[in-house]
């Protein structure tokens, strides 16, 4: 399994809750610069739920955009995850805006702030989202900072200097508008500004090597872009590092045939553009390993310059992932159809284990046995925690039931699992297993 992708693809999983709890994200108390507003004083007294004169304010086109931001981030965050971007998007539903990204920048940017916030442990999702708001409006300093700071959530546990100029590189960007007021900029840099030393401490170390690099990666970077720029689908999958990773339950990219017949999926208009209009200042190192990146993560190279890892969901790819999901749950029985998305399929020596994620980042665990055809499992647990180790990535997700402690140990990088069945400090069963990762 790639480096990269474990990096890029499950980076929001890797750090424990106290950590988090010190983030871009949460840390950052934009509000407080606009304590003064009637709709934050209104954010402020709804107990961190967003109500229905809160999403009317947020779809106001006439409204300003900080002060949109600021009710958000009044409304704050929590360890157990919140549902605010959810109950946003049924607003936006049932006010005939179907599609989310068809949506105008300000209200992508909110709603990928308030994704964000849901769970910020994950904000893969919320980066696409804010990328686009983006897109739409690349002058509005506050949409480029909303974004910088879920971005920087999300490098947040391996590049402390990266987090630091994610931001720092919008302070003095004298072509943003700048539609934020001035002290809540300042709240911002107060925190971020807290990286700033670990840029310091590794510039001098690495200066001869990055000089020597960087010659190597401009023609890399280079290559790739005057490839995207032919449009020609064969010499693209000639820089494909495979398998792909793509998100669970869709199947990876194996080789260069299946990347051609599945190009349209991956490749929309916009990432197409992003990647053919590049230049070379949107690309830069990052990483354990060296590894070279567009726009804070979107795709990143090796220093062959192969696609090791491509971090874009076209709007047809989600509709096949969302496709893929529902056929995954009516293959279920009844009683398992009841859940937000499969996160492993687990086959140890006697047991084949099915979890999924259900809402409020809650867990839900189904077991049979290997030589038991039924349909129906032979337990259900739900309401599993998930817990991270270092910050590698590899985690538990745990189980109560009656006295019985259910714990699986996942490796991200090896796709082993192990099962352990505890109860009152005694283990009672220990079984090594594999993850099904195609």
């Amino acid at each position: 399994m790639k480096t990269y992708f474990i990096v890029f693809l499950i980076i929001g999983l890797l750090i424990s809750q106290n950590l988090f709890a010190d983030s871009p994200l949460t840390s950052t108390e934009i509000s407080r610069a606009y304590k003064d507003s009637k709709i934050v004083q209104l954010a402020s007294r709804s107990e961190g739920r967003l109500n229905i004169e809160l999403m009317n304010y947020l779809n106001d086109s006439k409204k300003p955009i900080d002060l949109k931001i600021a009710l958000i981030n009044e409304l704050g965050w929590g360890f157990d995850g919140q549902n605010n971007s959810l109950v946003f998007s049924e607003y936006l539903k049932r006010n005939n805006l179907k599609d989310i990204n068809e949506a105008s920048a300000d209200v992508l940017i909110c709603f990928a702030y308030l994704k964000a916030l849901d769970n910020y442990f994950d904000v893969k999702e919320a980066i696409i989202y804010a990328q686009k708001a983006k897109s739409k409006n690349e002058k509005s300093y506050t949409i480029n900072i909303i974004c910088a700071l879920i971005e920087a959530q999300k490098v947040l546990h391996n590049d402390w200097c990266e987090v630091y100029n994610l931001t720092n590189n919008l302070r003095m960007d004298d072509a943003l508008i700048k539609d934020m007021k001035e002290e809540a900029s300042e709240i911002i840099f107060e925190y971020m500004d807290l990286y700033k030393d670990d840029c310091e401490t590794t510039a001098t170390a690495s200066l001869e090597q990055d000089d020597e690099l960087t010659r190597k990666q401009i023609q890399s970077i280079q290559k790739l872009i005057d490839t995207f720029k032919t449009n020609n689908k064969a010499k693209i999958a000639d820089l494909i590092d495979y398998p792909i990773k793509r998100e669970y339950p869709l199947k990876d990219v194996k080789d260069k045939n299946d990347f051609i017949q599945r190009f349209d999926d991956i490749f929309d208009k916009e990432l197409l553009d992003r990647v053919s209009k590049s230049k070379i200042d949107d690309w830069s190192i990052a990483g354990w390993e060296g590894g070279i990146m567009l726009d804070h993560g979107i795709i990143w190279i090796d220093e062959n310059g192969k696609i090791v890892s491509i971090n874009h969901m076209s709007p047809r790819e989600e509709q096949l992932l969302a496709n893929a999901i529902q056929a995954d749950k009516d293959q279920l029985p009844k009683s398992l159809q009841n859940f937000d998305k499969p996160v492993y399929l687990i086959f140890t020596k006697n047991y084949k284990i099915r979890i999924d994620e259900q809402s409020g980042d809650s867990y839900r665990y189904a077991a049979w046995k290997i030589k038991n055809q039924k349909i129906e499992p032979e337990i259900i647990l739900e309401k599993g925690v998930m817990e991270f180790q270092g910050t590698i990535g590899n985690h538990t997700i745990t189980f109560n039931t009656s006295g019985y402690t259910y714990i699986v140990f996942i490796d991200v990088d090896t796709a082993d699992a192990t099962l352990e069945v505890v109860k009152q400090g005694k283990t009672l069963l220990t079984e090594e297993g594999k993850v099904k990762i195609d």
